[in-house]
């Protein structure tokens, strides 16, 4: 984040915990920027938050609010580099803690902490589109955007906001009962790890359960290579193909290496 350096990615931050009265480590994994602002996407631990980033610095650097305060330096050692202290030293504060925290969007620490629906019903693609196209907090990219239709559509949530989406649809008329391919996987960036490939054990359960008897996906839109799905187990069909970025984006300049990936599914 340009400037700002108490709030960037590999910085410690500490937060007032208020009712313990001392303070509790949080790590920057990541800034995202958009157009609306920056989000920090924060971890202690298993546990992972997203936070307004300008609000943020202007916390930290703000002495007279003691509720989230800098990482600190002890010394420097004989190469010159900061050693730091691993907890700030003051841990009774004398403050009114009654508004003392920076608003933040608290994640899950695994999957298994979400709750998996099928999504469906007035205003259902309406809410998977926001999601798909960003977001509250802009914090969710997918460049294909949002979706016109779909055969199932699901959803993970966590305190009953989206974190994630995985859309099922027909790529051919001749595929119906046979077929059903992934349109649309995508997670918010405070999503936990191995959101990806629980997601689509949840798809590929509800696929079997129907009878089909293949999962499929394309990848290659925007750097995605198709990692969660090799790491899942699908497998490349044919030949990568390079396409017109105008059949996925609608961008002539563009082009992509299209590659489809399946998976077997159990009878």
């Amino acid at each position: 984040m340009p400037g700002f350096s108490t709030v960037k990615p590999g910085v410690t931050l500490f937060q007032l915990d208020t009712e313990s009265r001392t303070y509790v480590e949080w790590y920057v994994v990541d800034c995202v920027t958009r157009e609306d602002g920056t989000s920090a996407i924060i971890s202690r631990g298993n546990a992972r938050a997203t936070v307004d980033a300008d609000e943020l610095h202007y916390t930290v650097v703000d002495d007279d609010d003691p509720s989230w305060v800098p990482s600190m330096v002890d010394r420097f050692d004989e190469e010159d580099e900061p050693v730091w202290i691993p907890y700030p030293k003051f841990t009774d504060v004398d403050a009114d803690l009654d508004d003392v925290s920076v608003e933040m969007r608290v994640s899950p620490s695994t999957p298994n902490e979400l709750t998996f629906e099928k999504i469906q019903g007035a205003g259902s693609r309406t809410e998977v589109n926001n999601f798909l196209e960003g977001a509250e907090d802009n914090l969710v990219f997918h460049e294909l955007g949002g979706i016109s239709s779909w055969k199932a559509a699901f959803v993970a949530r966590y305190d009953g906001a989206i974190v994630s989406t995985i859309v099922l649809h027909h790529y051919h008329p001749s595929t119906n009962g046979v077929e059903i391919a992934i349109t649309r996987l995508a997670n918010h960036s405070s999503a936990p790890k191995n959101t990806s490939t629980w997601m689509l054990s949840r798809a590929r359960k509800w696929a079997e359960r129907f009878g089909y008897q293949r999962l499929a996906t394309y990848a290659g839109v925007g750097g995605n290579s198709g990692v969660c799905y090799r790491a899942y187990g699908f497998a490349l069909e044919g030949e990568p193909v390079h396409v017109s970025g105008k059949d996925w984006t609608g961008d002539n300049n563009e082009e992509w290496l299209k590659q489809k990936y399946v998976y077997d599914l159990s009878p």
